[in-house]
């Protein structure tokens, strides 16, 4: 049984958290104002509570949590065309039982973003950002940020924009970053994902077309033979935006290698 006293404590918790993020917002409006135009500070301050029943279809495996996250974020625009963002992360968990106390749920102060910019990557003819990022494609069904869990996901990454009338392409080669619990967090060695994610916009009802190829290599992977091996997967496909509901469609493959020296290949077509 999930306690009374622990729900009550959670909304407890809530309550006299509610008016957080205004505060915080008020503190960030009055720090703007004596700052300079090129530095500018701001936050976010999100809790929520959470619980379950029956986890994993497991009967007494029951918890309720309360989660809270801290971002503070500082931009330092030294140019029109050049500015710096950093943004520090706290992630916290109470009252957990079975959940533990990492990500995705917690994840002490530590460098959520940091990255140097060059351009505007919405208007711009071309742009070009560097650092940790979040990297955000096909309305994050493809790849994102994942900012409705606690933690949250970000990219040490390299990603070049180029526009041009109604179209546009992006380029890059990103790591995802690993949360720790302790110590700087850092991304797994090799663990890389190369892609291209195109544009065409305006067209007709109010539709944009977005294809793309994504490139994942991932080290350390066990085959079907039982040997260690580097995945390499890749993907080529074609989303759509626009005013009826977006759709993706990919075609999938992996190689990987065998004690043969043969490729093999695995396909698939997702439409969705």
């Amino acid at each position: 049984m999930i306690g009374f006293g622990r729900i009550a404590r959670g909304l407890a918790l809530m309550g006299a958290l509610m008016g957080e993020p205004m505060f915080s917002q008020s503190i960030a409006s009055e720090a703007n104002r004596e700052l300079p135009d090129w530095l500018q500070v701001g936050g976010l301050f999100r809790s929520r509570f959470e619980g379950f029943l029956n986890r994993n279809f497991t009967n007494g495996t029951n918890d309720v949590h309360f989660v809270n996250r801290l971002r503070i974020d500082l931009t330092v625009r030294a140019t029109r065309w050049m500015k710096f963002i950093l943004e520090g992360q706290d992630a916290r968990i109470y009252y957990n039982r079975s959940v533990p106390n990492a990500s995705p749920f917690a994840n002490p102060m530590d460098l959520r973003l940091g990255y140097l910019q060059l351009g505007d990557d919405d208007h711009s003819p071309i742009s070009l950002r560097a650092g940790r990022q979040d990297l955000n494609f096909g309305e994050q069904r493809l790849l994102g940020n994942f900012n409705w869990i606690n933690v949250g996901r970000s990219f040490d990454a390299v990603r070049l924009t180029l526009r041009h009338l109604r179209f546009r392409l992006d380029a890059f080669a990103a790591s995802v970053v690993i949360p720790t619990s302790s110590g700087f967090d850092r991304p797994q060695t090799g663990n890389n994902l190369h892609g291209l994610y195109g544009g065409i916009e305006r067209l007709p009802l109010g539709a944009t077309i977005e294809p793309y190829i994504l490139w994942r290599l991932q080290p350390h992977q066990v085959a079907e033979s039982g040997m260690t091996a580097t995945l390499d997967f890749k993907t080529i496909g074609l989303a759509r935006r626009g005013r009826s509901e977006p759709s993706i469609m990919g075609l999938k493959w992996q190689v990987k290698p065998d004690p043969l020296d043969l490729i093999g290949f695995e396909r698939g077509l997702d439409i969705g």
